[in-house]
């Protein structure tokens, strides 16, 4: 039985959920609606590499705790195989072109963060009330979730 191998090319976050923050877990939700979505439109799976090669949310530890960044895996064959024939190394040039244009997408834009921030007011409500402070005779606002 052989196994197939992956590699992993690094293609990273919008930076909007931040490691260490209370709020990580529903901004990471988000972030991955988002990017996911865009990674469905702007760079779908050439047929060619379908079933060799898949996007994945990797865990990284941090001083701060955990966090995910999006990466392409692919199966070591491209690469391998390179080195055989002419075919292969075009194959493999044109997998390389092609991820090098995913990571380099403006994943940090702040078309990107708008859009994370609006998705997450749709998804995480932010529910606001007033109080009166007795003691300084002023109301106030604060956030109950």
């Amino acid at each position: 039985m052989i196994t197939q191998r992956w590699n992993t090319w690094y293609i990273g976050c919008a930076g909007f959920a931040q490691t260490g923050r209370d709020d990580y877990s529903q901004k990471l939700i988000v972030e991955k609606k988002v990017i996911n979505k865009i990674i469905d439109d702007k760079f779908p799976i050439p047929d060619e590499f379908k079933g060799n090669l898949y996007f994945h949310w990797n865990r990284n530890n941090h001083d701060f705790g955990t966090y995910y960044d999006l990466v392409a895996k692919y199966s070591n064959d491209y690469e391998n195989n390179a080195e055989c024939t002419d075919d292969d190394m075009q194959v493999w040039n044109k997998l390389c072109d092609w991820l090098s244009d995913v990571e380099s997408y403006d994943w940090e834009s702040e078309k990107i963060m708008d859009k994370c921030q609006t998705l997450y007011r749709e998804m995480y409500p932010i529910k606001v009330v007033y109080q009166k402070n007795e003691e300084n005779n002023l109301e106030i606002m604060r956030k109950v979730d």
